[in-house]
């Protein structure tokens, strides 16, 4: 089955092999693709190395001046699969701490998500890289889902990373199985939080990454269990977010 990829992940995996590398789309959104679901985040894997890595960012960092984008989300690295993200914090903050000096020159925001697996996945190892690291050109992304489907107190969690926070993806999830689920229906505390959020003065973004196209059946998958499940199209999956957070917002 051939597999579509959007045109950014194209460019970013043809730009690696432009330079001699092996690049390759890999993990949940090969899986959701090939269920025919609609796909928002994609994950590529390089052989080159971190330091030639950090080259090819700096040509997207360029680009991103091109298109008048002041903000590039981030990841802080995924460990190799079986080891403890803790062993690799020496690396990590070295990895990132070139990445925030160039940025400091070129005018650039790098906003560091709690994506689910990465070294900065939980509150504490976020708060480490962004009390290290952080300044006018890092900050986070609090993502709620991630932070849930992490085994996270979301509560905890924005305590610890309030001053860093600038940017908030609007999801929600279950501790039980992960399975994401529409704003304010999990346990993610969304409209407790974004309340202290508003008291705090935040003026930030907020935006809606809801992952709901499979909203009823997506821990199951993840899981690789076995249930029936039912898929929504993108444009109904977002009007059913965009709903759901207008609702809080509207209570707050």
């Amino acid at each position: 089955m051939r597999i579509d990829l959007p045109q950014n992940v194209n460019f970013i995996i043809d730009t690696l092999y432009e330079h001699g590398f092996e690049a390759y789309a890999v993990g949940g959104c090969v899986r959701d693709s090939l269920l025919g679901m609609t796909q928002q985040d994609w994950d590529i894997t390089t052989s080159a190395s971190p330091q030639q890595v950090k080259e090819l960012f700096q040509r997207t960092v360029e680009i991103a001046q091109k298109l008048d984008a002041p903000f590039i989300r981030m990841f802080s690295f995924y460990p190799p699969e079986g080891h403890e993200a803790d062993a690799y914090r020496a690396p990590v903050l070295d990895r990132l701490a070139r990445m925030v000096e160039y940025a400091k020159g070129q005018n650039t925001v790098l906003l560091h998500e709690n994506e689910k697996g990465i070294f900065g996945d939980t509150a504490d190892r976020c708060k480490l890289l962004l009390d290290t690291l952080g300044c006018e050109n890092f900050k986070a992304v609090f993502d709620f889902a991630n932070f849930v489907q992490c085994g996270e107190d979301t509560q905890r969690a924005y305590t610890l990373l309030r001053p860093h926070v600038a940017y908030v993806h609007i999801k929600d999830a279950l501790y039980s199985d992960g399975s994401v689920v529409p704003p304010g229906s999990g346990d993610g505390l969304l409209e407790n939080i974004l309340g202290a959020m508003l008291r705090d003065g935040y003026t930030g973004f907020l935006s809606l990454e809801p992952h709901l196209s499979d909203f009823t059946g997506f821990g199951a998958l993840e899981k690789g269990e076995h249930q029936e499940w039912r898929a929504m199209s993108g444009e109904k999956a977002f009007r059913l977010a965009h709903d759901a957070l207008m609702e809080i917002l509207d209570r707050l």
